[in-house]
């Protein structure tokens, strides 16, 4: 995405009130690569947005483009000196103890996010954190894959797959493809019938 495009989602003038709403966007589309880019551009504490959008950047997965900028923010920011980030230095101090990245969450948030258009999820709330189903797992799309093109999509990932992201996005679509095999099979399955229940004996015994 290029800066000219992302200045047509957000004003870059500090006088201006900053346009947040770019991050639920992309969010309920499911696009979270993208929306990293727009927040690496927005995080830049001389655009001004930083105080306004940090929050909504970690529950993005920008734990470290947040991390990384704070330092400089609060120098420009003296208000942001009085904010507890100390849940944002926990988080970046274990991605980087695992060599983690934002860009492998996104990665993980992006195949989050073909299950979400796939289901119709959205978020609501302040932060993309609460989902609200808009339609029924139990009603799918029509166009939804079947269980072995997903297992197919896993095997065809596996033989290339040299990263944790990458195989984190094998196990993910096979685990997807395995529970909707899982429930075709348990659709199919006849219900055990139901126990007729015994009317009391009121006391008699048997001869």
């Amino acid at each position: 995405m290029s800066s000219r495009t992302i200045k047509k989602h957000c004003s870059y003038r500090v006088s201006r009130k900053p346009n947040t709403s770019f991050g639920y966007r992309m969010a309920n589309a499911g696009l979270y690569s993208k929306a990293h880019e727009v927040g690496n551009w927005l995080l830049d504490r001389k655009r001004g947005f930083y105080p306004k959008i940090w929050n909504l950047a970690v529950s993005l997965g920008q734990v470290l483009a947040v991390w990384d900028r704070l330092p400089e923010a609060k120098m420009t920011y003296p208000d942001l000196a009085e904010v507890d980030f100390s849940f944002v230095e926990r988080a970046a101090a274990v991605m980087q103890g695992r060599r983690l990245t934002d860009q492998a969450i996104a990665s993980v948030f992006d195949l989050m996010g073909e299950i979400q258009r796939a289901h119709r999820i959205m978020f609501s709330g302040s932060l993309v954190s609460i989902p609200k189903v808009m339609r029924p797992p139990e009603d799918p799309p029509l166009d939804v894959a079947e269980p072995e093109d997903f297992l197919a999509q896993a095997v065809k990932l596996l033989a290339s797959a040299s990263t944790d992201p990458d195989y984190r996005a094998v196990i993910g679509r096979a685990y997807y493809g395995a529970f909707h095999a899982a429930r075709q099979f348990e659709e199919t399955v006849a219900k055990p019938p139901k126990l007729r229940k015994r009317a009391p004996m009121n006391g008699c015994s048997s001869a």
